[in-house]
């Protein structure tokens, strides 16, 4: 039998006494789940006395460590620890890293020494009343919380935030309400002022792309909101009031309070697209409280133990292109962290070692960064690219349209093959990834021109295989054909029949011998690059009109992995691409003639497309009538009249349909579901009985039926564009 309880059930209304045995048998097991600290107090000894020969297990992600080590010695050893660096290993949780902000502080009265001892002998106190007196000023609340501190650390919360590369969602952590309520206060005073300095950036600055940059840091700034996260306690505003008039300085928790009440603060600040994207804390949502999106914690406030893990493990949750969680402390945790971490990140089978940190310092993000961008140098290196005379070059060169020219020979050779295009993808994503998770850093300036090299090759390889579409201009695509083209007029064709966008260039009138002469001239791979995307992104249109043209897409993946086939390494996912493997490469007439086998089945294909565009108008159809007449003839052998019957079915079966397909919801109400069944099953009645047999015209049939009911099952249009 499996119970599930409370353990508030073993609260017992007469204390002092034992509580009464509920069951002696050995055979019991409880599993306490989040053994924290109810687990070590009354009601836990109530339930061992009512259960005295019960086995206990208890699971918690962060035992209670306190003197002997209290979670151990209540359940005893540890059965399994899932540890820090087990689950990053796993892909769980993503790394953690620490950066050092606190600030520095400094005795500026050169006499603080003499006039604290001239004070204390004054008073007459006794050496017990001197030594409080000394631990109640050396506590650490009284710096923390002094108005100087608070504005430093303030604008730098700022300018971090503003400046970093992952633009996660942030919570600052302070020590108190007050403090949390002032530290919020100056932030909006501080974001105001970086704001105006922004805008007195923008309005000097000439260089599209960056006053593009800070117009939209700008945005970013105008759109955020920010709040103060604390329910009301008994006394806040009393307290609030009296440290306004004993300082100077208005604290009003009112309004934060009415926030708290009024508003879903959690699920607005767990959506990674809603625009609160600060959260001011002092005590809630530093444990149990998922966020994905958070990834930095700006900790102003002295925490241990239990709690010191359970609030930076708020960043170290997997979400899209997070690499890692980091946390800001101005507090000077780090000797409480080194304490936690000792207990918290055992030895253990997952790799961790004794004096391992699971928590790194920001300096092996900037070092991680080294280390990528020397890999990644290395691996251009082998594909016989000087990347440090690149690097020359590139900054030399203002103009983005240039810097763009320059890099061409670059993308050029980086596209050979499908192994070094998606080994080349992976490790410039990874360096821009790293890039974005040291920002900000002293360091960046370092890496700024390289990182920006890898990201115009990047963008050069993406750009290559863009597929056409869009309604910007084609751009390198269509240069690649304009001069195969021989247009005699400019009418402008229709979309819905041509299955190409407005706009765009028709493959029918491409003269296949000067495509087949362009792709051998120039930057070869990136003209390959360019075609084989064309065509990919024209057969996949093609497809979701007519999927009987599904071998057109095999064609061409026939033909890519023809061309791949001399790559040992080959993975089609960079994902799966191993950097360390290195590729070896052709000899240059080896390779040069695998190239022209490979664009002679692109030009072979575009051609082969260009006829399959032509064939509704020499059978007399449109795209849809064409779909159905497809799927009735597919590898049939028929006779001319035979060919003629089945097309006037496929023509007077459409217009059947019709009237079912305007009905909204169609495919999903059964009435009009058996409406079009029945045409179709009424209609194909009419088809040549030699070719097709009971059985053919059965599968032909419930084919028909199921390519309707997908492609006709919004408002019966069809999607070529």
């Amino acid at each position: 039998m499996l119970l599930f309880t409370l353990i508030q059930k073993f609260y017992s209304d007469q204390p002092g006494q034992d509580y009464e045995e509920i069951s002696d048998n050995e055979n019991i097991i409880v599993m306490a789940d989040e053994a924290h600290r109810t687990q070590y107090d009354t009601l836990a000894k109530n339930m061992r006395n009512a259960l005295p020969r019960a086995s206990f297990i208890g699971f918690t992600g962060t035992p209670l460590m306190d003197g002997e080590e209290q979670t151990r010695e209540t359940f005893g050893h540890y059965v399994s620890i899932y540890n820090f660096r087990r689950a990053i290993n796993d892909g769980v949780t993503v790394p953690l890293y620490y950066e050092n902000h606190t600030p520095q502080i400094e005795i500026i009265n050169q006499d603080f020494q003499e006039e604290m001892t001239e004070i204390l002998e004054g008073a007459m106190l006794d050496e017990r009343q001197e030594q409080r007196i000394v631990e109640q000023y050396a506590r650490g609340e009284n710096y923390v919380v002094k108005s100087e501190r608070l504005d430093l650390i303030t604008a730098d919360i700022v300018r971090h935030f503003m400046n970093r590369g992952y633009m996660g969602k942030a919570l600052v952590v302070s020590i108190n309400k007050i403090t949390a309520v002032r530290t919020y206060n100056r932030v909006q005073e501080q974001w105001r002022l970086y704001k105006e300095e922004l805008r007195a950036l923008l309005a000097q600055e000439s260089d599209p792309d960056a006053r593009i940059a800070l117009s939209n840091k700008i945005d970013y700034m105008e759109k955020t909101d920010m709040a103060v996260v604390v329910s009301a306690s008994e006394g806040d505003v009393e307290r609030c009031a009296k440290f306004s008039a004993e300082h100077g300085e208005q604290v009003d928790i009112v309004p934060h309070h009415q926030r708290f009440k009024q508003q879903d603060l959690a699920e607005d600040f767990k959506k990674a697209e809603h625009p609160l994207r600060i959260a001011f804390v002092c005590a809630m949502w530093m444990t149990g409280f998922d966020v994905p999106c958070l990834s930095t914690i700006y900790l102003d406030r002295l925490l241990k133990g239990h709690t010191l893990m359970q609030t930076i493990a708020r960043a170290n949750r997997v979400y899209q292109d997070k690499i890692n969680g980091l946390i800001v402390d101005y507090a000077g945790t780090i000797s409480a962290l080194t304490e936690a971490l000792a207990i918290y990140a055992r030895e253990d089978s997952s790799g961790y070692k004794e004096g391992d940190r699971p928590i790194g310092d920001k300096s092996d993000l900037v070092q991680a960064l080294r280390e990528k961008l020397a890999q990644t140098e290395q691996f251009c290196r082998d594909q016989g690219i000087d990347v440090q005379a690149v690097l020359t070059k590139l900054a030399a060169e203002q103009d983005k349209q240039r810097q763009e020219d320059l890099i061409q020979p670059v993308v050029n050779v980086l596209l050979a093959n499908d192994e070094i295009k998606m080994q080349t993808l992976l490790l410039t994503s990874e360096v821009s990834k790293l890039y974005k998770a040291i920002l900000p850093d002293t360091a960046e300036r370092d890496f700024t021109l390289p990182v920006y090299l890898y990201r115009l090759i990047k963008d050069g390889i993406y750009n290559a295989m863009r597929p056409t579409g869009f309604r910007e201009a084609l751009g390198h695509v269509t240069r690649l054909v304009r001069e195969s083209l021989d247009v005699q007029s400019t009418e402008e064709r229709l979309a819905a029949d041509m299955l190409a966008p407005r706009g765009s260039f028709d493959l029918r009138d491409i003269d296949l011998n000067a495509l087949s002469g362009n792709l051998r001239r120039g930057h070869r791979h990136i003209k390959a690059e360019q075609l084989r995307h064309l065509l990919y992104e024209r057969i996949r249109r093609m497809i979701e009109v007519n999927p009987s043209r599904i071998t057109y897409m095999e064609k061409l993946e026939r033909a890519i992995s023809r061309y791949n086939a001399s790559c040992a390494n080959f993975a089609t996912d960079p994902q799966l691409v191993n950097p360390q493997a290195r590729i070896t490469p052709l000899s240059a007439s080896a390779q040069e003639q695998l190239q022209d086998e490979y664009d002679d089945a692109l030009v072979a294909l575009t051609g082969e497309i260009a006829e399959e565009e032509l064939r509704p108008e020499q059978e007399g159809l449109n795209e849809e009538e064409l779909a159905i007449f497809d799927h009735l003839t597919l590898n049939i052998p028929l006779s001319e009249e035979e060919h003629n019957q089945v097309k006037e079915i496929a023509c007077s079966l459409l217009e059947k349909l019709r009237p079912t397909f305007s009905v909204i919801d169609w495919h999903k109400k059964p009435l009009t579901l058996g409406r079009a069944y029945a045409a179709i099953e009424d209609e194909l009645l009419k088809l040549p009985q030699t070719p097709y047999s009971q059985d053919l015209y059965e599968q032909r049939r419930d084919v028909l039926f199921l390519y309707v009911q997908e492609r006709y099952k919004n408002d019966g249009s069809i999607s070529v564009a």
